[in-house]
C-alpha cells in the first residue's frame, strides 16, 4: 500500500525536526528568506543599540526607580545568594528578573550599559521569534490569507519588522526593567506551543497510520507496574512529553518574571486542549507550570510566613486601584491620595504586614462602589495603548513626559495632556508624529484583521480568540496602574494583526484596481 504524501515524510516521531528550530521557507527561496530575516534582526539590534550608545555617557538614563530595586536585589543575589534587602527576605518583587540580572553579573556584567546590551540582543531575538510564530500559524492555517495572494508570504517579515521598530519595545530593551525579558519568554512560549501542536498532530497521524493507539494500553500499564523499579522508572519517563514539559517550565518562569501571568496558565492549558483535542496534555502542562510558582510560594511561607508569589499584587490593590477609586469619589488628585495611602502603608510594618493591610483595606474600599470602580478601571486601562515616545526620548536625554500627564489627560482632555507631556517642546512634539502615526496604523490594521478573520469563520478563529484573551488580560487588568510600557508583552501580537490588516488592505486595494469580484484573483 502506498503511503500518502502527507505522512510519507514522517518516518518516526523521534526523527522530527528539532523542537525549537524552524525552517525559513514560505514558498520562496530559503536563502532569500534567511537574508531578509538576518536583515530584520540587524535592524532590530541597531535600532535598540542606538539609544544605548547615546546613553553610555550618562548610564543613569537606563534606570528608573523600579530599576534600582531590581539591580539591588540582583547584586545581593550575585554576592551572597540571598534574595533579600537589608537582611529581610524580599516579598514585594517576583524573583525572575533579579535572578536574570544576577546571572549576568556572575558572567561579568557589572553595569547597566552591559546589561542593556544583552537585553538589546534579546529584544532583537524576539523579532525572530515573532517571525517563526507567524510562519507556524500560516502553515497551520493556510486559509489565513488567500494562498494565491503573493503578498501574504510577506506577513511574517512585516510582523517582525513592525516589532523591530516599535518604540515601546525599543525603549524596554534599554531600560533595566522586566518587560523585555518577559516578552522574549512569552514569545518562546507562544512559538513553542504552535511547534508542539504541529509535532503532536504529526505524531498522532503517524501512530494512526501504523494502526497504533496513542494511548498506553491497560496491559502495558500493568506490565510497567509489575516490573522492577528501574524498569518502571523507564516506563514512566518514556510516557512523559518532554517538549510540553519544557514549555510548562517556561510558563512557570514567566510567572516569576511577572506575577500577572499566573491567571493565564489555565488559558494556555485550555488552548492546548482545544487545539490538540486531548485533555491529558493540557493537564500535564498546567500541573508542571504551577509547580514553579508554588515552589516559590513555599519559600515565602518558610522564610516570611507569607504564602504567595509576591506582595506586589496586594500592594497594587491599595496603592493604585483603591487609591484611584478614592480620588474619583472624593474628586481629589490621584497623586495626593496616593501619597496619603503610601504613608499609611509604610506604618503597617514589614512587607508581609503591609501586604495584609493593603489587601484588606484595599478590598474594603473597592467594595464600597464596585460599579464606579469598573468605570475608573476601564478608563485607566486605556493608558496602556498610548504611545511611549517619552521613555525613548528620555534615553536620548530629552526632557519629556512630566509627572501627572495621565491625570491631565483624564481631567482636561487630549490637547491639554499633549501640551503637559511635551512641556511646550515643539521640536519633540513634531518628532513624535511619525511614531504616533505608525502606532495608529498598527491599531487600525489590527482592527481590520480581527474583523476580517471573524467574518471568514474558519479554524483560525480559535487562535484569534486565544490571542484576544491574552491581549485583554495583559492590557486591561493593571487598571489604574497601567502605563504604555505595560504594552510591551502585547506588542508582538499587535504587530502580527497590524501587519495582517495592512496585507488585507493591500489585497482590497489591488482588487479595486482590477475591478469588482477580483479580490482573490
Amino acid at each position: 500500500m502506498e503511503i500518502p504524501s502527507v505522512t510519507a515524510e514522517i518516518e518516526h516521531p523521534s526523527k522530527f525536526i528539532p523542537f525549537f528550530t524552524f525552517d525559513i521557507t514560505l514558498n520562496l527561496s530559503m536563502d532569500f528568506r534567511r537574508r531578509w530575516l538576518i536583515i530584520i534582526f540587524l535592524i532590530a539590534l541597531g535600532v535598540r543599540l542606538l539609544p544605548l550608545l547615546w546613553a553610555i555617557s550618562e548610564p543613569k538614563r537606563l534606570f528608573s526607580p523600579d530599576s534600582h530595586s531590581y539591580w539591588r536585589l540582583a547584586e545581593e543575589l550575585a554576592k551572597s545568594g540571598a534574595y533579600a534587602v537589608n537582611d529581610e527576605p524580599e516579598l514585594f518583587r517576583t524573583p525572575g528578573y533579579p535572578f536574570f540580572l544576577a546571572f549576568l553579573m556572575r558572567l561579568g556584567v557589572n553595569n547597566g550599559v552591559q546589561a542593556a546590551f544583552v537585553q538589546a540582543i534579546i529584544g532583537a531575538a524576539s523579532c525572530v521569534l515573532l517571525f517563526g510564530l507567524v510562519r507556524k500559524l500560516m502553515q497551520a492555517f493556510p486559509e489565513l490569507l488567500p494562498a494565491n495572494v503573493k503578498t501574504a508570504h510577506w506577513l511574517p517579515l512585516l510582523s517582525a519588522l513592525l516589532l523591530a521598530v516599535s518604540t515601546v519595545s525599543v525603549a524596554a530593551a534599554n531600560l533595566i526593567l522586566s518587560e523585555n525579558l518577559f516578552t522574549f519568554l512569552f514569545l518562546v512560549l507562544l512559538f513553542g506551543v504552535e511547534k508542539w501542536l504541529t509535532w503532536y498532530d504529526g505524531a498522532q497521524n503517524f501512530q494512526t497510520f501504523r494502526g497504533k493507539s496513542s494511548a498506553v494500553s491497560s496491559t502495558n500499564r500493568i506490565r510497567c507496574f509489575l516490573s522492577s523499579s528501574a524498569d518502571s522508572t523507564k516506563c514512566i519517563l518514556a510516557k512523559i512529553d518532554w517538549r510540553l514539559s519544557a514549555l510548562a517550565l517556561v510558563s512557570g518562569v514567566l510567572v516569576l518574571v511577572r506575577a500577572i501571568f499566573l491567571p493565564l496558565l489555565p488559558v494556555f492549558a485550555f488552548y492546548l486542549a482545544v487545539r490538540s483535542g486531548k485533555v491529558k496534555p493540557a493537564v500535564l502542562f498546567l500541573v508542571i507550570a504551577l509547580l514553579v510558582p508554588f515552589s516559590w510560594s513555599i519559600r515565602n511561607l518558610h522564610t516570611a510566613d507569607y504564602f504567595g508569589i509576591a506582595t506586589v499584587s496586594d500592594i497594587n490593590i491599595y496603592r493604585y486601584k483603591a487609591c484611584a477609586l478614592q480620588a474619583h469619589l472624593q474628586n481629589r488628585d490621584f497623586a495626593e491620595v496616593q501619597k496619603e495611602f503610601s504613608t499609611q502603608l509604610a506604618e503597617a510594618g514589614g512587607q508581609r504586614e503591609q501586604a495584609e493591610f493593603a489587601r484588606s483595606r484595599g478590598l474594603a474600599i473597592l467594595s464600597q462602589a464596585p460599579g464606579r470602580y469598573l468605570l475608573v478601571h476601564t478608563r485607566s486601562s486605556l493608558n496602556a495603548l498610548l504611545p511611549d515616545f517619552g521613555n525613548l526620548a528620555a534615553l536620548f536625554g530629552a526632557e519629556v513626559g512630566g509627572r501627572g500627564t495621565l491625570a491631565v489627560l483624564q481631567t482636561e482632555g487630549l490637547a491639554a495632556g499633549v501640551k503637559h507631556y511635551f512641556e511646550d517642546n515643539f521640536t519633540l512634539a513634531v518628532l513624535s508624529i511619525p511614531f504616533v502615526g505608525l502606532l495608529l496604523t498598527q491599531y487600525l490594521g489590527a482592527g481590520t484583521a480581527i474583523i476580517y478573520f471573524l467574518r471568514r469563520k474558519h479554524g483560525f478563529v480559535i487562535v484569534l480568540l486565544f490571542h484576544l484573551v491574552l491581549l485583554g488580560w495583559l492590557l486591561f487588568i493593571p487598571g489604574p496602574a497601567s502605563h504604555p510600557r505595560f504594552r510591551v508583552p502585547a506588542q508582538p501580537i499587535i504587530c502580527f494583526y497590524g501587519a495582517a490588516g495592512l496585507m488585507i488592505g493591500l489585497m482590497f486595494f489591488k482588487a479595486e484596481k482590477k475591478g469588482p469580484g477580483k479580490c482573490f484573483e
